[in-house]
C-alpha cells in the first residue's frame, strides 16, 4: 500500500488540533480509500470523502468534499439531530449507539464518530460432483474515528447473497453496505468454475477432478481457502470462504475447508460486549458429511446432502457450499454509528 495522503509528520505542530486530527485519521483504517491534500489550492477533481487542508487564509481549515462542495469541519465528535429507518438507539457510558439493520439515514453536525460497516455475506456454491466453495463473509470497515460532515447521510445495509438450487452453479456476491462516503464490499460467492470469487472476504475455491484451485482474493479482509481436487469424486473438497478475522480454511482430501472466523471487536455495543460478525461459509465434499464448519461470526457449514443453512440476518456470514440440493443465503450486513 502506498501513501498518497497526508500523514501526521507532514503537518507542523503549530497547526490547529483539527488539522492534526485529520492527518491522524488518514494514517488509520481508511487511508487506502480516501485521499488528502495540504495546499492553498483546492484539488481539481475530488472524489466524495476526500479531505483538503486549506491553507489559503490566515487560519488553516480542514474540509471534506461531500460530492458537490468542500465542507469545513471542526474535528470534534459528531452530533446527531435525526434518523430514518428506525435504528435501535441505546446509550451507555456517555456514548449513543445507532444500530441500523436496514436502510435509513442519519443527520449529523460535522465531526468524528465510531463506525461499524458490515456488508452482506456471499452464498455458497452448489455442485453434486465436486467440492463446492463456501461463501465469503461480508467485508468489514470499523473505526472509532470516521469523519462525518454536516448534513444527512444515506445508510445502505447490504443484502445477503441468494443461495442456489441449480447444480454446477457458483454462489453470488453479497450486497455492499454504505454510510455516506464510506463503503464495505459484499462477500464473494463460493466457486465451481476454478476461478474463485473476489469480495470483501473472498469466496472458497472449487474442488474439481484435476486442479487444486486457489481461494478468492479479499478486497477488505481475508481470502477464501484453497480446494482439494482428485480424479476420485468422493475425495474432492471445496475451500472455506474467508472471514473478517481469518483466511478461509483449505480443503484436505474429502474434507471441505472451514470458513474463516469473523473478527471480534469492542466499542460497538452499549453493553460492552464484543461484536463478532462476518464469518465465512464452509466448503463441501461430495463423499461424506465432512463439509467444513462455518466460521465463527455467522458462517454456516458445508454439506453433502440437502441444503446448507442460510446465515442469520445482520451477521454478514457466508453460507456453506453444497454437494446436495441447494446452498443457503448469505447473511445481511449491519451498520452501527457510535456518537460521543
Amino acid at each position: 500500500m502506498g501513501t498518497p495522503y497526508a500523514v501526521s509528520s507532514d503537518l507542523v505542530s503549530a497547526w490547529p488540533a483539527k488539522s492534526l486530527a485529520v492527518a491522524t485519521y488518514l494514517d488509520g483504517a481508511l487511508a487506502a480509500k480516501w485521499t488528502s491534500k495540504v495546499s492553498d489550492t483546492a484539488p481539481a477533481t475530488p472524489a466524495e470523502g476526500d479531505v483538503w487542508v486549506d491553507t489559503t487564509g490566515a487560519t488553516t481549515i480542514a474540509k471534506m468534499w461531500n460530492g458537490t462542495a468542500w465542507v469545513s469541519f471542526s474535528g470534534a465528535r459528531a452530533t446527531v439531530s435525526g434518523t430514518t429507518g428506525s435504528p435501535t438507539i441505546t446509550s451507555a457510558g456517555g456514548k449513543t449507539y445507532y444500530t441500523f439493520t436496514g436502510d435509513g439515514t442519519i443527520t449529523v453536525t460535522d465531526g468524528f464518530a465510531g463506525v461499524y460497516l458490515l456488508a452482506g455475506g456471499g452464498s455458497g456454491a452448489r455442485i453434486t460432483t465436486g467440492g463446492a466453495g463456501g461463501g465469503g463473509g461480508g467485508g468489514l470497515l470499523q473505526t472509532a474515528s470516521a469523519l462525518l460532515t454536516t448534513g444527512t447521510h444515506a445508510i445502505k445495509v447490504g443484502a445477503g447473497a441468494a443461495g442456489t438450487s441449480t447444480d454446477s452453479t457458483s454462489g453470488a456476491q453479497g450486497g455492499f453496505s454504505r454510510l455516506g462516503p464510506y463503503a464495505s464490499v459484499g462477500g464473494g460467492g463460493g466457486d465451481i468454475t476454478g476461478t474463485a470469487q473476489t469480495g470483501g472476504c473472498g469466496g472458497g475455491a472449487y474442488g474439481s477432478s484435476t486442479t487444486n484451485n486457489t481461494g478468492g482474493p479479499a478486497l477488505q479482509n481475508f481470502a477464501g481457502g484453497d480446494s482439494f481436487s482428485s480424479a476420485t469424486q468422493t475425495l474432492r473438497g471445496g475451500g472455506g470462504g474467508g472471514g473478517t478475522g481469518a483466511v478461509g480454511g483449505n480443503a484436505a482430501s474429502d474434507t471441505g475447508g472451514a470458513g474463516g472466523a469473523g473478527i471480534s471487536v469492542t466499542g460497538f455495543d452499549s453493553t460492552g460486549a464484543a461484536v463478532q460478525k462476518g464469518g465465512g461459509g464452509g466448503g463441501s465434499s461430495p463423499g461424506a458429511d465432512t463439509g467444513g464448519a462455518g466460521g465463527a461470526g455467522g458462517g454456516t457449514k458445508g454439506v453433502y446432502t440437502g441444503a446448507s443453512a442460510s446465515a442469520a440476518a445482520n451477521t454478514g456470514g457466508g453460507s456453506g457450499g453444497s454437494s446436495g440440493s441447494a446452498s443457503g443465503n448469505g447473511g445481511s450486513g449491519i451498520v452501527i454509528v457510535v456518537i460521543g
